[in-house]
C-alpha cells in the first residue's frame, strides 16, 4: 500500500505538477476557505514550491516573495506528516471535478500525526471535502 501511494505521489509531481513548481496554494485544486485554513494552520503562511536551484529536485516552504526557502529538516513534524497526505488529497481532489477511477475506499491512517489542533481541524475538513465530492 505504501509503495502505491509512493509511487502516485512521484506520479503526480512528475506529470501533474511538471508545469508549475508551485504545490501550494493553487487556486483551482481546492476551495479557498480550505486553502486559507491550510495556510493559517498548517503552513505558517508559506508556501509550498518545488525547488530545482540545486540540480535536484526538493519540495520546499517559501515566503509570498520566495526569498525564503525552507528545506524539508527544518519543517516540523506535522508539516512533514501532512505534505504527503496533502499530495494524497490533490491526486484524490483534482481540479474541475473530475473524478479519478471509482474508488469504494480511502485510508487514510493517523491523519493528526503531529499536527496542532486547528490544523486537524483543517485537515478534518478537507477529508469532509472529499466526502462531499464522493
Amino acid at each position: 500500500m505504501l509503495r502505491e501511494f509512493s509511487e502516485i505521489v512521484h506520479n503526480l509531481l512528475q506529470s501533474e505538477f511538471a508545469v508549475s513548481s508551485h504545490l501550494f496554494p493553487q487556486e483551482h485544486r481546492l476551495k479557498k476557505q480550505l486553502r486559507t485554513m491550510l495556510l493559517e494552520h498548517v503552513f505558517g503562511s508559506f508556501g509550498l514550491q518545488i525547488d530545482t536551484e540545486h540540480s535536484v529536485k526538493r519540495i520546499v516552504l517559501t515566503n509570498r516573495e520566495g526569498e525564503v526557502k525552507l528545506p524539508y529538516s527544518v519543517w516540523s513534524a506535522g508539516q512533514r506528516e501532512f505534505v504527503p497526505l496533502l499530495l494524497g488529497l490533490y491526486w484524490l481532489l483534482p481540479p474541475n471535478r473530475m473524478r479519478r477511477n471509482a474508488l469504494e475506499w480511502v485510508v487514510i491512517e493517523e491523519p493528526e500525526m503531529g499536527l496542532h489542533p486547528r490544523a486537524i481541524s483543517a485537515l478534518l475538513a478537507l477529508i469532509l471535502e472529499l466526502l462531499a465530492r464522493g
